[in-house]
């Protein structure tokens, strides 16, 4: 069950990241992030995971419809609790359950779509979504927040990171 631990793994690192800033720069809109906050791109990432959470319960998940909870911008401690939540409820999961995804990547309303897919597979999917947005808190970190030390791997895939070793190895 490495995608678990793995999940489980880059979900700490947002954690221990929250701790690092302030109320004001964990709200603050950066240029550099588009006006946007690293308080809006967490609530984004564990929004998935909630969303995920919900629809496995249904066998139906609709990340285009979930529920935004602007509270998450703002309030480092609800988000600590939601992640522990959600770090608790992963090893829960039947990896092997079929799921149906409802999406809708037009502009029409009734474009809506259902496709196969598995547990295995969305958790896969909500751990890339995760370090991508990482990636991009992570950028804010060394522009906006200079004075404060992030792990150097942070927002880096598994997959780079076993490419830099090997290229190192070399």
């Amino acid at each position: 069950m490495e995608i678990i631990s793995n999940s489980k793994n880059i979900l700490n690192q947002l954690s221990s990241l929250i701790h690092l800033l302030t109320k004001e720069e964990y709200k603050s809109q950066l240029t550099i992030l588009n006006k946007s906050s690293i308080g809006q791109h967490i609530r984004h990432i564990i929004e998935f995971y909630i969303e995920f959470d919900n629809g496995y319960k249904s066998g139906n998940i609709s990340y285009d419809n979930r529920e935004r909870k602007l509270q998450l911008e703002t309030n480092q401690a609800l988000v600590t609790d939601e992640l522990k939540r959600i770090i608790n409820t992963l090893q829960k999961y039947d990896l092997n359950k079929e799921l149906l995804i409802e999406s809708n990547h037009g502009l029409n309303q009734n474009e809506t779509i259902l496709s196969k897919s598995s547990c295995r597979r969305e958790i896969v999917y909500a751990l890339d979504h995760t370090i991508h947005h990482l990636a991009i808190i992570k950028i804010a970190f060394q522009v906006e927040f200079k004075h404060i030390k992030i792990i150097p791997n942070l927002g880096i895939a598994p997959s780079t990171l076993r490419n830099n070793n090997k290229i190192c190895a070399q």
